[in-house]
């Protein structure tokens, strides 16, 4: 169990969604999307969700993308735990461990094309049961169902829930 976390630059109308996407991997490798927020809300909210999320399905483990424009938002959810922020959020009785992801010179169309080989075996399972009734959930099927690899941008206009799936 385990949640990734990517953020956007900027707070505009027009600006990618900062996400948080929970998730889970079988012994049989099988990936599991369980919980997905996504939202062009502000740090403070992006912060909150995630932990709200985290406290809900008691995960360990909170995974932020790290790029040169995130950095301090990284820092600040590894502040939420060390100072214990948490509590003040409401969140005494668990508190998810902080990690980095550095996505390294990777174009976002190829880190989402990894996962081309779970789609083709079966081996990523997404409630399909909520795409009519959660936005996020509606977004990244339809991210799915449109992502074209050979295209620029994998034909997609918006990646961010796509992409935070890519992150496991």
């Amino acid at each position: 169990l385990f949640m990734t976390v990517d953020t956007a630059f900027t707070e505009k109308s027009t600006s990618d969604r900062r996400c948080a996407c929970l998730m889970a991997v079988d012994k049989d490798n099988r990936l599991f999307v369980l919980d997905l927020w996504s939202d062009r809300k502000g740090d403070n909210e992006l912060l909150k969700r995630a932990f709200e999320m985290c406290q809900r399905w008691r995960c360990p483990s909170i995974h932020v993308e790290v790029v040169k424009e995130s950095f301090k938002l990284y820092q600040r959810f590894r502040q939420v735990v060390h100072t214990k922020i948490t509590e003040e959020m409401g969140f005494s009785d668990f508190v998810p461990g902080v990690r980095e992801i550095r996505p390294g010179m990777m174009t976002k169309t190829d880190k989402i094309a990894t996962l081309d080989v779970r789609f083709e075996h079966g081996l990523i399972k997404i409630p399909l049961f909520l795409r009519n009734e959660k936005p996020p959930i509606t977004r990244l099927c339809d991210q799915v169902e449109s992502f074209n690899p050979d295209v620029a941008d994998g034909g997609l206009e918006k990646d961010d829930e796509c992409d935070t799936v890519s992150m496991s």
